[in-house]
């Protein structure tokens, strides 16, 4: 079985290896999309969080700047938590320029490094990419400190009945002053 996600709304799919390259349909937003391989799958998905992960150090490098800031999507969205409560549930009472808080799941059985994105209550809306998920632990033990709103809510309409989360992240780095982050994030645009 090939496990992949929908490239409209997100969703996790699975599909018997002998789809590979033929067409197959989204049981949620019923997109139609070509099967790929797996070795595919896992390059594109790795160069996508690389040039994620580039991005941040090349606009911290290039500014210069003590506190940046950037945008990404929580991931796992469609899966229910261990308490068996639904992410998509606990998402549609979500609200834009919500914060919210990182927690990291150093005991996660997939992965040391996860990093679990809840509300402010607990609730856990999923996940973030295990690319930025490193590098927000590596970070932390070094004294980064990290912030997370909610930029914008996506899907739950009748074409992407899926909901999604885009992130807005500001990262202070070691030494900078509460002031100093607050001073930059005032100045950001929520537009």
């Amino acid at each position: 079985m090939i496990s992949y996600e929908c490239n409209k709304c997100g969703a996790d799919m699975e599909s018997p290896d002998s789809l590979i390259g033929k067409m197959e349909t989204c049981p949620v937003c019923n997109r139609r999309m070509k099967v790929k391989d797996p070795a595919v799958i896992a390059e594109e998905k790795q160069r996508k969080q690389l040039a994620v992960a580039n991005n941040i150090l090349s606009q911290r490098e290039a500014n210069d700047r003590r506190v940046i800031s950037f945008h990404t999507k929580v991931v796992g969205v469609t899966h229910r938590n261990d308490n068996g409560r639904s992410r998509q549930k606990i998402i549609a009472k979500c609200r834009i320029a919500e914060q919210l808080v990182f927690d990291h799941d150093e005991y996660n059985p997939h992965d040391p490094n996860a990093v679990k994105v809840c509300r402010q209550n607990g609730a856990q809306i999923g996940f973030l990419n295990n690319e930025l998920a490193q590098e927000v632990v590596n970070r932390s033990k070094n004294g980064y400190r990290y912030a997370v709103w909610i930029k914008n809510l996506t899907g739950g309409t009748s074409d992407a009945p899926t909901l999604g989360v885009n992130l807005l992240i500001v990262v202070a780095s070691p030494g900078v002053s509460d002031r100093e982050s607050q001073k930059y994030m005032d100045q950001l645009e929520w537009a």
